[in-house]
C-alpha cells in the first residue's frame, strides 16, 4: 500500500453492525486496479499475531476502564445505549474481547460476507460505466451470493433537481414512535 500512497491513491476497509465500508479514492487511471487488490485481500490477508494481541489487549483495556471516563462520556454512552439498535453493552463487549483468539478471527475473516448487497458512492471525473465496472470488481473478488429479498435493505433515493445544490428532507412518522422526527440533508 506504501506504493500506492506515494503515487496519490489511498484505500480503506472498516466495519460495524451496518456493513463493511470499502473506500478507495485518488486522481490516477490505476484505481479500480487498487480496488481489485482491496477486495481481493478482505478474506485472506495475514493478521499478524503480535498485532492481534496488541489490538485485543488495547480494546480490554479501554473497555476494562470504561467506568472511569467522563460524566458527559458515560451519558453519551448510556444514551446510544437507549436509541441505538443493535447495541452491545461495555461489559459484553469486554467478556467477548477476553475470549477472542486469533483462529476465531481468521476463521471469522475466511467466512465474511458470503451474500451481500452492494451499495456504492463514486463521484468524480467517473463516467457510469467505469463506476459500473469498478463495482462489478466487488462482485467478481468477493462472488458473493445474492441477498434473499426479505434480506435487501429498504432504500429511498431522493434525486436533487438539475440546478439545485442541497435539499432538506423531513419525515415525521414513525409507526413504532409517535414523538419522532428525522430530519435529512441531501447534498
Amino acid at each position: 500500500m506504501m506504493l500506492h500512497g506515494r503515487t496519490g491513491l489511498s484505500a480503506g476497509v472498516a466495519g460495524d453492525y451496518r456493513g463493511l465500508t470499502l473506500s478507495v479514492s485518488g486522481f490516477d487511471e490505476r484505481l479500480p486496479e487498487l480496488l481489485r487488490l482491496v477486495s481481493s485481500r478482505i478474506r485472506n490477508f495475514p493478521i499478524e499475531k503480535l498485532a492481534f494481541e496488541r489490538r485485543r489487549d488495547a480494546l480490554v483495556d479501554r473497555l476494562s476502564f470504561f467506568q472511569r471516563k467522563k460524566p458527559v462520556s458515560l451519558c453519551t454512552y448510556y444514551r446510544s445505549l437507549a436509541l441505538e439498535t443493535p447495541v452491545f453493552t461495555a461489559e459484553q463487549l469486554l467478556t467477548s474481547a477476553k475470549a477472542l483468539t486469533i483462529e476465531t478471527v481468521q476463521s471469522f475473516q475466511k467466512q465474511l460476507l458470503p451474500a451481500f448487497n452492494i451499495e456504492g458512492l463514486i463521484c468524480g471525473n467517473v463516467d457510469a460505466a467505469a463506476a459500473e465496472a469498478m463495482l462489478n470488481v466487488i462482485s467478481e473478488t468477493l462472488a458473493p451470493s445474492p441477498l434473499p429479498a426479505d434480506k435487501m435493505p429498504k432504500r429511498y433515493v431522493r434525486q436533487l433537481p438539475l440546478g439545485e445544490i442541497a435539499r432538506q428532507q423531513f419525515e415525521v412518522k414513525n409507526e413504532a414512535e409517535e414523538n419522532s422526527a428525522t430530519e435529512v440533508y441531501f447534498q
